[in-house]
Protein backbone atom coordinates (compact mmCIF):
# COMPACT_ATOMS: atom_id res chain seq x y z
CA UNK A 1 0.00 0.00 0.00
CA UNK A 2 2.65 2.38 0.84
CA UNK A 3 4.50 1.84 -2.65
CA UNK A 4 0.99 2.54 -4.70
CA UNK A 5 0.72 6.07 -2.37
CA UNK A 6 4.23 6.84 -3.16
CA UNK A 7 3.92 6.25 -6.75
CA UNK A 8 0.68 7.97 -7.60
CA UNK A 9 2.57 10.84 -5.45
CA UNK A 10 5.21 11.17 -7.89
CA UNK A 11 2.40 10.89 -10.17
CA UNK A 12 0.80 13.89 -9.02
CA UNK A 13 4.15 15.82 -8.52
CA UNK A 14 5.38 15.11 -12.00
CA UNK A 15 2.52 14.79 -13.86
CA UNK A 16 4.33 12.27 -16.00
CA UNK A 17 4.49 8.44 -16.40
CA UNK A 18 5.88 6.68 -13.42
CA UNK A 19 8.93 4.67 -14.95
CA UNK A 20 10.75 1.67 -13.13
CA UNK A 21 13.16 2.69 -11.54
CA UNK A 22 12.08 6.31 -10.91
CA UNK A 23 15.66 7.07 -10.31
CA UNK A 24 17.82 6.61 -13.65
CA UNK A 25 20.29 3.73 -13.20
CA UNK A 26 24.07 3.90 -14.35
CA UNK A 27 24.50 1.79 -17.25
CA UNK A 28 28.42 0.91 -15.75
CA UNK A 29 29.05 0.94 -11.64
CA UNK A 30 32.01 3.73 -10.91
CA UNK A 31 33.47 1.75 -8.03
CA UNK A 32 33.69 -1.30 -10.37
CA UNK A 33 36.28 0.80 -11.75
CA UNK A 34 39.96 1.04 -11.42
CA UNK A 35 41.11 4.25 -9.74
CA UNK A 36 42.45 6.34 -12.37
CA UNK A 37 43.46 9.35 -10.22
CA UNK A 38 46.87 10.38 -10.02
CA UNK A 39 48.51 12.34 -7.18
CA UNK A 40 50.19 15.45 -7.64
CA UNK A 41 53.73 13.65 -7.61
CA UNK A 42 53.59 10.91 -10.11
CA UNK A 43 51.41 13.05 -12.64
CA UNK A 44 53.69 15.80 -12.68
CA UNK A 45 56.59 12.91 -12.84
CA UNK A 46 55.10 11.42 -15.59
CA UNK A 47 55.01 14.44 -17.80
CA UNK A 48 57.55 14.62 -20.71
CA UNK A 49 59.92 17.37 -19.85
CA UNK A 50 58.84 20.71 -21.06
CA UNK A 51 61.48 22.59 -23.48
CA UNK A 52 61.80 26.37 -23.81
CA UNK A 53 62.97 27.74 -27.84
CA UNK A 54 67.10 27.92 -27.83
CA UNK A 55 69.52 27.76 -30.41
CA UNK A 56 69.89 24.22 -29.84
CA UNK A 57 68.10 20.98 -31.37
CA UNK A 58 66.39 19.14 -28.76
CA UNK A 59 67.83 15.41 -27.04
CA UNK A 60 66.00 13.46 -29.39
CA UNK A 61 67.36 14.84 -32.17
CA UNK A 62 71.05 14.13 -31.24
CA UNK A 63 70.75 10.52 -32.92
CA UNK A 64 69.66 12.28 -36.32
CA UNK A 65 72.60 11.58 -38.72
CA UNK A 66 71.38 15.17 -40.67
CA UNK A 67 71.56 17.99 -37.90
CA UNK A 68 68.74 20.41 -39.19
CA UNK A 69 69.85 23.38 -41.68
CA UNK A 70 68.44 25.73 -38.63
CA UNK A 71 70.34 24.45 -35.39
CA UNK A 72 73.53 27.02 -36.49
CA UNK A 73 71.52 29.23 -37.76
CA UNK A 74 70.99 32.86 -35.75
CA UNK A 75 67.63 33.43 -33.47
CA UNK A 76 65.13 30.93 -32.10
CA UNK A 77 64.16 27.56 -33.08
CA UNK A 78 61.50 27.70 -35.59
CA UNK A 79 59.81 24.90 -34.91
CA UNK A 80 59.72 25.98 -31.54
CA UNK A 81 58.67 29.14 -30.55
CA UNK A 82 55.49 30.31 -29.72
CA UNK A 83 54.37 31.82 -32.35
CA UNK A 84 55.26 28.90 -35.08
CA UNK A 85 52.84 26.91 -33.59
CA UNK A 86 49.83 28.89 -32.43
CA UNK A 87 50.23 30.72 -36.10
CA UNK A 88 46.60 30.67 -37.75
CA UNK A 89 45.88 28.61 -40.28
CA UNK A 90 44.19 30.21 -43.79
CA UNK A 91 44.08 26.60 -45.96
CA UNK A 92 41.16 24.72 -46.58
CA UNK A 93 40.52 20.95 -46.48
CA UNK A 94 41.69 18.29 -44.27
CA UNK A 95 45.41 19.39 -44.55
CA UNK A 96 44.91 23.15 -43.67
CA UNK A 97 45.74 22.79 -40.50
CA UNK A 98 44.29 23.31 -36.98
CA UNK A 99 41.92 25.74 -38.25
CA UNK A 100 39.89 23.40 -40.72
CA UNK A 101 40.13 20.33 -38.35
CA UNK A 102 38.13 22.80 -35.86
CA UNK A 103 35.69 23.45 -38.72
CA UNK A 104 35.10 19.77 -39.28
CA UNK A 105 34.49 18.39 -35.26
CA UNK A 106 32.68 21.96 -33.91
CA UNK A 107 29.47 21.16 -35.87
CA UNK A 108 30.02 17.34 -34.25
CA UNK A 109 30.42 18.71 -30.28
CA UNK A 110 27.39 18.52 -28.25
CA UNK A 111 26.91 22.11 -26.37
CA UNK A 112 24.87 22.90 -23.54
CA UNK A 113 21.89 23.74 -25.75
CA UNK A 114 21.44 20.03 -27.06
CA UNK A 115 21.56 18.65 -23.52
CA UNK A 116 17.65 18.48 -23.00
CA UNK A 117 16.37 19.37 -19.11
CA UNK A 118 15.03 16.15 -16.85
CA UNK A 119 11.42 17.72 -17.29
CA UNK A 120 11.34 17.32 -21.11
CA UNK A 121 12.74 13.79 -21.67
CA UNK A 122 8.76 12.76 -21.20
CA UNK A 123 5.84 14.32 -21.37
CA UNK A 124 2.83 15.22 -19.36
CA UNK A 125 -0.12 13.68 -19.29
CA UNK A 126 -2.68 14.88 -21.69
CA UNK A 127 -6.39 13.95 -21.15
CA UNK A 128 -7.91 11.79 -19.31
CA UNK A 129 -7.38 8.43 -21.06
CA UNK A 130 -3.69 9.09 -19.98
CA UNK A 131 -4.02 9.39 -16.47
CA UNK A 132 -7.25 7.00 -16.39
CA UNK A 133 -4.10 4.53 -18.24
CA UNK A 134 -1.47 5.42 -15.49
CA UNK A 135 -3.51 5.30 -12.12
CA UNK A 136 -5.18 1.84 -13.20
CA UNK A 137 -1.46 0.44 -13.22
CA UNK A 138 0.16 2.06 -10.64
CA UNK A 139 -3.12 0.71 -8.68
CA UNK A 140 -3.09 -2.64 -10.10
CA UNK A 141 -0.65 -4.62 -8.10
CA UNK A 142 -2.54 -2.88 -4.90
CA UNK A 143 -5.90 -4.35 -6.05
CA UNK A 144 -4.14 -7.87 -6.73
CA UNK A 145 -3.11 -8.05 -3.19
CA UNK A 146 -6.52 -7.30 -1.86
CA UNK A 147 -8.00 -10.02 -4.19
CA UNK A 148 -5.78 -12.77 -3.03
CA UNK A 149 -6.19 -11.92 0.96
CA UNK A 150 -10.15 -12.10 0.19
CA UNK A 151 -9.40 -15.94 -2.05
CA UNK A 152 -7.22 -17.18 0.36
CA UNK A 153 -9.50 -20.22 1.90
CA UNK A 154 -10.64 -20.30 -2.09
CA UNK A 155 -9.32 -21.95 -4.74
CA UNK A 156 -10.37 -19.61 -7.29
CA UNK A 157 -8.10 -17.67 -10.44
CA UNK A 158 -10.09 -14.42 -9.95
CA UNK A 159 -7.72 -12.23 -8.70
CA UNK A 160 -5.07 -13.30 -11.89
CA UNK A 161 -8.00 -12.54 -13.99
CA UNK A 162 -8.62 -9.01 -12.03
CA UNK A 163 -4.74 -8.08 -12.71
CA UNK A 164 -4.59 -9.26 -16.52
CA UNK A 165 -7.78 -6.91 -17.11
CA UNK A 166 -6.34 -4.30 -15.56
CA UNK A 167 -3.03 -4.70 -17.08
CA UNK A 168 -4.55 -4.95 -20.45
CA UNK A 169 -6.94 -1.72 -19.73
CA UNK A 170 -3.93 0.13 -18.61
CA UNK A 171 -2.44 -0.98 -22.07
CA UNK A 172 -5.28 -0.18 -24.20
CA UNK A 173 -6.00 3.20 -22.68
CA UNK A 174 -2.29 4.21 -22.49
CA UNK A 175 -0.88 6.61 -25.29
CA UNK A 176 1.94 5.94 -28.02
CA UNK A 177 5.11 7.86 -27.92
CA UNK A 178 6.85 9.87 -29.61
CA UNK A 179 9.90 8.01 -31.42
CA UNK A 180 11.97 11.20 -29.96
CA UNK A 181 10.92 10.05 -26.00
CA UNK A 182 13.31 6.63 -25.60
CA UNK A 183 12.80 6.83 -22.14
CA UNK A 184 8.77 6.61 -22.59
CA UNK A 185 9.09 3.98 -25.20
CA UNK A 186 11.55 1.36 -22.95
CA UNK A 187 9.32 1.97 -19.99
CA UNK A 188 6.34 0.77 -22.27
CA UNK A 189 8.28 -2.02 -24.23
CA UNK A 190 9.33 -3.41 -20.38
CA UNK A 191 5.26 -3.27 -19.42
CA UNK A 192 4.44 -5.38 -22.59
CA UNK A 193 7.34 -7.68 -21.96
CA UNK A 194 6.02 -8.46 -17.99
CA UNK A 195 2.98 -9.68 -19.57
CA UNK A 196 4.83 -13.00 -20.03
CA UNK A 197 5.71 -13.24 -16.39
CA UNK A 198 1.23 -14.08 -16.57
CA UNK A 199 2.28 -17.53 -17.97
CA UNK A 200 4.44 -18.70 -14.92
CA UNK A 201 1.21 -17.32 -12.17
CA UNK A 202 -1.49 -19.39 -10.64
CA UNK A 203 -3.87 -21.33 -12.80
CA UNK A 204 -2.02 -20.33 -16.37
CA UNK A 205 0.80 -22.24 -14.88
CA UNK A 206 -1.02 -25.07 -13.34
CA UNK A 207 -3.35 -25.92 -16.98
CA UNK A 208 -1.47 -24.70 -19.32
CA UNK A 209 2.11 -23.67 -19.31
CA UNK A 210 3.80 -27.03 -17.62
CA UNK A 211 1.43 -29.06 -19.06
CA UNK A 212 2.87 -27.69 -22.66
CA UNK A 213 6.56 -28.16 -20.96
CA UNK A 214 6.12 -31.37 -19.55
CA UNK A 215 4.75 -32.53 -23.02
CA UNK A 216 7.86 -30.87 -24.52
CA UNK A 217 10.29 -32.81 -22.41
CA UNK A 218 8.62 -36.06 -23.16
CA UNK A 219 8.88 -35.67 -27.03
CA UNK A 220 12.68 -34.94 -26.85
CA UNK A 221 13.67 -37.39 -24.69
CA UNK A 222 14.77 -39.70 -26.99
CA UNK A 223 15.53 -37.38 -30.05
CA UNK A 224 20.10 -36.84 -30.12
CA UNK A 225 20.86 -32.92 -28.59
CA UNK A 226 17.40 -31.93 -28.28
CA UNK A 227 16.82 -34.15 -25.35
CA UNK A 228 20.09 -31.96 -23.60
CA UNK A 229 17.98 -28.69 -23.62
CA UNK A 230 14.62 -30.98 -22.94
CA UNK A 231 16.84 -32.33 -19.15
CA UNK A 232 17.50 -28.63 -18.65
CA UNK A 233 13.66 -27.34 -19.20
CA UNK A 234 12.85 -30.70 -16.43
CA UNK A 235 14.99 -29.09 -14.21
CA UNK A 236 14.08 -26.26 -14.36
CA UNK A 237 10.17 -26.78 -13.73
CA UNK A 238 10.75 -27.34 -10.11
CA UNK A 239 12.11 -24.44 -9.19
CA UNK A 240 9.31 -22.18 -10.68
CA UNK A 241 6.79 -24.47 -8.00
CA UNK A 242 8.87 -24.25 -5.36
CA UNK A 243 10.89 -20.64 -5.78
CA UNK A 244 8.71 -18.77 -7.67
CA UNK A 245 5.59 -17.34 -6.40
CA UNK A 246 2.55 -16.65 -8.85
CA UNK A 247 1.40 -14.02 -5.95
CA UNK A 248 4.68 -11.99 -7.06
CA UNK A 249 3.35 -8.66 -8.26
Amino acid sequence: MAKAFLRLLILKVTRRPVLSPPIPEREIDPATLADLTLSPSSSTSSLPPKYTPSDSPPPHWKNNKQQPSFASSNGPNPLLTAASLHKPQTNSGFGGGNGAIEEYLLPKALSTLDVKPPLTLIRPLNGVRDWISEVVYLLRPLIYVIALSRAQKKKTSSPLVVSLFLELVAHYLRRTPPPSSALERSEYARRDRDLLWYFLRGVVWKDFTQPKIQSFVKATEKVPLVNVVGALVHDWVPLIDEYYYYTAT
